[in-house]
């Protein structure tokens, strides 16, 4: 009984100790994509753990409900999009004493089947006072994924270049050429065919190197729509 007395003593010793010596910092992470444009999948976590290489005098640091263990998993948090950026609030705990600073390690988890996928991060630790900015932003070390709105967004907008050329240029500049400078219905359809996929090659260009996510797939697309067109203007001007 007096040894369980003891042990609550200590314990509750300890924990007051905690609360004087440590403190919580709220950190609001934004996080980029290795292009520089806002990173856009949710269900990935931002990890976060102490740095062991930097931080060999600490054993663990808490206060109140939250307490990093050194040579613990990394703590998982919640990414969310705010005003078109993708962030995390985390809680850091920090000296209350100004001058100290803790060193954290930082990660991007993707969960793959059962398992987190570490990414690494542009910046791997961050040293974290009292009186640490309260935003930071970070880059991943890979490009941000397409998922099915951005297939949705930009096929639409391809869809919508590709009737708004039809019908406001191609048909326009096709019915030009033909009754008005007599050329050949073949060699009129071929000139405005090459001449509109050359304008939706170009759209297309213009979107993948402003928004859309430079992918192998994304470019791909690009260099097989610049072939087509590339084919179409030289039979164009063999015929």
């Amino acid at each position: 009984m007096y040894k369980a007395a003891l042990l609550i003593l200590v314990l509750c010793i300890t924990g007051i100790a905690s609360d004087e010596l440590y403190e919580l910092k709220q950190i609001k992470i934004t996080l980029l994509d290795s292009n520089g444009a806002a990173w856009n999948d949710t269900n990935a976590y931002l990890g976060v753990r102490l740095d062991a290489a930097k931080n060999e005098a600490l054993s663990e640091v808490g206060t109140g409900t939250l307490t990093y263990v050194l040579g613990e998993d990394y703590k998982r948090y919640s990414l969310r999009i705010e005003a078109g950026n993708c962030v995390a609030d985390v809680p850091f705990v920090v000296y209350k004493q100004q001058d100290k600073v803790i060193y954290y390690e930082l990660t991007m988890l993707r969960k793959e089947g059962e398992r987190y996928v570490s990414i690494p991060l542009s910046t791997r630790t961050i040293a974290v006072s009292a009186t640490s900015k309260e935003k930071v932003t970070l880059r991943t070390s890979i490009v941000r994924p397409m998922l099915m709105t951005d297939w949705l967004l930009y096929g639409g907008i391809m869809a919508a270049s590709t009737l708004a050329v039809y019908f406001l240029f191609f048909r326009w500049l096709f019915t030009v050429l033909l009754f008005q400078h007599g050329w050949p219905v073949s060699r009129a359809e071929y000139f405005t065919t090459s001449l509109s996929l050359l304008v939706l090659v170009a759209i297309f260009g213009f979107l993948l190197v402003l928004f859309i996510p430079q992918t192998v797939v994304t470019w791909t697309i690009l260099v097989l729509l610049t072939i087509l067109w590339v084919g179409h203007a030289i039979v164009w001007a063999l015929s």
